[in-house]
């Protein structure tokens, strides 16, 4: 079920990048990984998967509850923002992942986040679209700072998934930027 909004949406993302020569193992790899959501790496954000707890593979409705940290002051542990989402979109086939989903009441925006993975002419592809628009008070008030963590969160999904298509860590340090 998709979230209608006759708001216009403050952020729209449509990242595009590639993740180095498909293989069928790097494939698997990045798949699994995409279609348990473990996107992000656990440092960037936690997730607790409806899914994983009923042992099964992940399916449109399935919730998500997720928790994105946040640094602290020096010497904290790092603040963590909770938020619940329903998965919406959902793809696996040969050469072609896709995960998305939209936001619920219990998250701190409105909108909907995709990521598909393909293969095409021998290499790996990512394509993230986001659209979204804030909606609690300290996310409006702290809207510069919210973006570059988001901002940041992405390139270090996007570093996961190089990591995990067995990209050099050269090339990765070079496309992550």
């Amino acid at each position: 079920q998709r979230i209608v909004s006759h708001q216009v949406d403050v952020i729209v993302d449509h990242h595009q990048r590639e993740l180095g020569p498909a293989s069928p193992e790097a494939f698997a790899r990045v798949r699994e990984a995409l279609l348990g959501y473990r996107f992000y790496p656990a440092t960037v954000m936690v997730r607790r998967a409806q899914f994983e707890e009923e042992q099964r593979p992940s399916r449109i409705g399935d919730r998500l509850g997720l928790g994105l940290f946040l640094p602290n002051l020096p010497g904290l542990n790092p603040l963590c923002l909770a938020a619940i989402v329903e998965i919406s979109v959902l793809t696996d086939e040969p050469g072609l992942v896709r995960l998305g989903y939209t936001t619920t009441a219990r998250h701190y925006g409105q909108g909907e986040w995709v990521a598909t993975v393909s293969e095409r002419d021998g290499k790996m592809h990512l394509e993230v679209q986001c659209h979204i628009r804030p909606s609690r008070w300290f996310v409006w008030c702290g809207l510069p700072l919210y973006r570059y963590f988001q901002l940041g969160a992405f390139h270090a999904g996007y570093g996961n998934l190089l990591r995990l298509a067995g990209t050099p860590a050269q090339l990765r340090n070079e496309q992550t930027y």
